[in-house]
């Protein structure tokens, strides 16, 4: 059953309403837990790129990672200018100013201009993998936002964080496969399903960098990934390593669980075997546990998985 964005955001709104966070904190970076609850429900009737940016400066924020997550609301409120969003980038600063003028927007910016919005790196883990097969959910699956009713010990959490690294390692192995000219197109193309299935929704993106220019680009996933394909050279290295947490899991208030994982990556691209281009790049990846419903026997029941989100690119040194 395919559920709209907007049945989605709904179903957030009303499952954290409706559920007491007392056992939360009552702030994350000066923001308060009910500024962050605005800030969620402003998710609803916005574009999904505004969406995407407030789900994952949430996540820094409550990792305390405060100049990403402010990063995070900067890029969202040059999208939809929302007023919680405002009001939780003022408490963030700590400053109950105007924001800067660059930031005033009349009306929601269009999918051009938000493609092109400024992307600021952010110290979080890249892509995401897993050793374990990618949970690519069926069509009769779909993403519920019921977390908020649920509680895991320290022993579960640990475990979705373990699966949560796995997952990110899988993915840099699943890069490697797509990005080699030797690779059939079948083949590629089935291993960029695979790597879809990683993430909770195809609206993530991937920041990438170049030793050669200063400015990093944003792609969407599926995009990044088909790029991979396209990449002027003869072969290509990658290699990752150093996969660890940035921030363990934090329960939101929506309920659902946020980490940030870091990873760092060496890529080189020869031709005529002959290395032309090679860098290093420390990246960071949002990881969302998050409940699904999944049909089985006719009936539709909810299980929990770990999830990738936006990649982006923390620092590029030769």
């Amino acid at each position: 059953m395919v559920v709209s964005y907007r049945a989605l955001a709904l179903a957030v709104i009303f499952q954290v309403y409706f559920v007491t966070i007392s056992t939360a904190q009552d702030s994350y970076c000066n923001v308060t837990s009910k500024s962050v609850e605005e800030v969620l429900y402003s998710r609803v009737d916005n574009p999904s790129e505004y969406a995407t940016d407030v789900t994952t400066g949430v996540s820094f924020l409550l990792a305390s990672e405060c100049d990403s997550a402010l990063s995070y609301f900067r890029s969202a409120y040059l999208i939809s200018p929302a007023p919680a969003l405002l009001q939780a980038m003022n408490e963030l600063s700590g400053t109950s100013a105007v924001p800067p003028a660059a930031l005033i927007v009349q009306e929601p910016a269009s999918k051009e201009v938000a493609a092109a919005k400024v992307t600021i790196a952010k110290e979080e883990p890249p892509a995401p993998i897993n050793p374990v097969e990618a949970p690519v959910l069926a069509e009769s699956s779909t993403l519920v936002a019921s977390a908020a009713v649920k509680s895991f010990s320290p022993e579960d959490l640990d475990a979705f964080q373990s699966k949560g690294l796995m997952k990110v390692k899988r993915l840099t192995e699943y890069f490697n496969i797509i990005v080699q000219k030797t690779t059939p197109q079948n083949t590629a193309q089935n291993t960029i399903q695979s790597a879809l299935g990683l993430f909770d929704s195809e609206d993530h993106t991937v920041e990438v960098s170049n030793l050669n220019r200063a400015q990093k680009n944003r792609y969407p996933v599926r995009t990044y990934l088909n790029r991979l394909r396209m990449l002027n050279y003869q072969r290509v290295s990658i290699e990752a390593a150093n996969f660890t947490y940035v921030s363990t899991f934090r329960k939101g208030p929506d309920g659902n669980y946020y980490g940030i994982a870091r990873f760092r990556q060496a890529f080189t691209g020869y031709r005529d075997d002959k290395p032309v281009y090679s860098d290093v790049t420390t990246k960071t990846v949002g990881v969302v546990l998050k409940p699904y419903q999944k049909a089985m026997e006719g009936e539709s029941v909810e299980n929990w998985d770990v999830f990738l989100g936006d990649i982006s690119v923390a620092q590029t040194e030769k």
